[in-house]
């Protein structure tokens, strides 16, 4: 499903999907095959799950630097709401230059 952002930050969710695509697909080892899908009110009628992704973040702003605290939350689930799996990523930056990396 598409990517929900709710961090500051502007992000490209294609980035996002890009990575995840591709480290699924090696991972899957032809397991399972993997459908996009553009929105998340019209699931693809064949997939048996659908990932949900959503970025969050804190921010400290002290004055000459801004800290910031980002959650990367990823859930894979049955249309029915059963969790096949999930998995969080988290980076914190302390910086005076308004950019995230990892």
């Amino acid at each position: 499903l598409p990517v929900v952002n709710r961090t500051r930050f502007r992000i490209d969710p294609a980035l996002v999907q890009n990575e995840l695509i591709h480290d699924l697909s090696t991972q899957s080892k032809k397991r399972f095959a993997l459908v996009a899908v553009r929105s998340a009110t019209q699931p693809h009628a064949t997939a048996n799950a659908v990932l949900k992704t959503e970025l969050r973040s804190l921010t400290k702003d002290n004055g000459a630097v801004t800290s910031d605290f980002v959650q990367y939350a990823f859930t894979l689930e049955t249309h029915d709401g059963e969790v096949l799996w999930s998995g969080m990523y988290e980076t914190k930056r302390a910086s005076s230059v308004d950019v995230i990396y990892q």
